[in-house]
């Protein structure tokens, strides 16, 4: 579902006008953005969480040559979905 539909769907099902839905859903991108560069999870519940990890640096093999290479450390997001979300998926 991209962006356009899921506004329209919640539009329809929350009565609210589609470019109200679209600044509420804005927000929360923006809200969620700043809370991840603090490095603060997001907890939906019964959907998941959203937060950031440090990837340890380490080293790698380059796959044409084979010579060890040097992984920087560095921050990524990761998602771990409510259980029963996961059980309905299934």
């Amino acid at each position: 579902m991209k962006s356009n539909e899921l506004v329209a769907t919640l539009a329809a099902r929350s009565g609210l006008r589609q470019n109200e839905v679209q600044n509420v859903l804005n927000a929360f991108i923006e809200i969620t953005k700043e809370s991840l560069r603090k490095k603060q999870a997001i907890e939906l519940v019964g959907f998941g969480v959203v937060y950031v990890i440090k990837r340890c640096e380490k080293i790698g093999r380059n796959s044409a040559t084979g010579d060890p290479i040097k992984i920087v450390e560095k921050n990524i997001i990761e998602f771990r979905a409510a259980k029963d979300l996961e059980i309905l998926v299934r």
